[in-house]
């Protein structure tokens, strides 16, 4: 009974450790391109952030003032003059570009 017991055990184990292993790879990979730390656009021009490596419909993107300049899966859209930082995320790694709009 306890030789089950332990069989049994190191199988949920085993289980639980290849959930795990699968969760944590399970990010879509993105790098962003060299020239993407601060990006500068006129008023009501649009640009897609240049990535080194990734699909941006895979990442999450977010806009620190949507009055400024909105974003949609890495394309940039401006809206008003001022600065505003874009965020992209996998859900594991994170990296922030400065959008700098002209009037």
């Amino acid at each position: 009974m306890k030789r089950k017991l332990t069989i049994a055990l190191l199988i949920c184990l085993a289980l639980l450790f290849g959930i795990l292993a699968a969760c944590a790879g399970s990010a879509a990979p993105f790098a962003l391109g060299e020239d993407a730390s601060i990006i500068w656009l006129d008023r009501y021009e649009e640009k897609t952030v240049p990535l080194a490596e990734g699909n941006p419909d895979e990442l999450t993107w977010e806009s620190s003032d949507e009055t400024i300049v909105t974003v949609l899966a890495g394309r940039l859209s401006a809206q008003g003059e001022g600065e505003a930082t874009v965020t992209v995320s996998n859900g594991q790694k994170t990296a922030s570009i400065v959008v700098r709009v002209n009037d």
